[in-house]
C-alpha cells in the first residue's frame, strides 16, 4: 500500500469509529495535494507528504478529535493559525510549527520543521499532555487506539474523552521509541 494509501487507510478506519459513536457528523472533502502544496511554499513551510496526504484524505472538522482535546482543524484554520503564530513567534527564534490539531488555545499538535532530520510531530504549548510522535502514521495508529479501547464516548449531544482511560493507554506508550 502506498504511503498515501495508509494514511487515508488509518483515517477511513478512524472515521468509522467516530461516526459509530456521532453518525451526525459531517467530514470535509479532502483537498488538491498541489494546492496545498503551493500553500506551504507560500509559508516557506516544507512538510512532510503526510500532511499533504491527510489533508486530501479529509479538510478536517471542528467536531474531529483525533486525540482528547486536539480537534482536526480546517487546513485554512491552520494556515491561518500559522501565519498569526509565526508573526508572534517568529522573530523569538522559535521552531516553525504547523499546528494541525489544537484545542483552540495555544495547544493542541504541530509538525516541527527542524533545520536537520526530520520532520516530528510534537506537542504545542499549553496542551494538557506530554506527547510526541516521529510520525503522523505513528500518531493516527494511537488515535484508532483510543477510538477502539473506548477512551471516546458519546455524551449529551457530543463525542467526550476519557481521561483516566487516555491517561492509562498513554502510560503503556512507549515515549523512548517516538510513538
Amino acid at each position: 500500500m502506498s504511503r498515501e494509501g495508509e494514511i487515508a487507510a488509518l483515517g477511513n478506519q478512524i472515521k468509522e469509529e467516530i461516526l459509530r459513536l456521532d453518525s451526525s457528523i459531517e467530514f470535509r472533502p479532502g483537498l488538491d495535494s498541489e494546492i496545498l502544496r503551493e500553500s506551504f511554499k507560500q509559508i516557506r513551510f516544507n512538510p512532510p507528504d503526510e500532511i499533504i496526504d491527510l489533508y486530501s484524505w479529509h479538510d478536517g472538522s471542528y467536531d474531529i478529535e483525533i486525540l482528547p482535546g486536539a480537534c482536526y482543524f480546517p487546513f485554512a484554520t491552520s494556515l491561518e493559525n500559522h501565519k498569526r503564530t509565526n508573526s508572534i513567534y517568529g522573530f523569538l527564534g522559535k521552531k516553525k510549527n504547523f499546528r494541525f490539531l489544537s484545542d483552540f488555545s495555544d495547544g493542541g499538535y504541530g509538525i516541527a520543521q527542524p533545520k536537520h532530520g526530520s520532520h516530528v510531530i510534537q506537542r504545542c504549548i499549553h496542551a494538557p499532555w506530554e506527547v510526541g510522535f516521529d510520525s503522523l502514521q505513528r500518531l493516527l495508529d494511537f488515535s484508532l487506539t483510543c477510538y477502539k479501547s473506548d477512551v471516546f464516548f458519546f455524551s449529551d449531544g457530543s463525542i467526550e474523552p476519557d481521561w483516566d482511560r487516555y491517561g492509562e493507554l498513554e502510560d503503556d506508550r512507549d515515549p523512548q521509541k517516538g510513538g
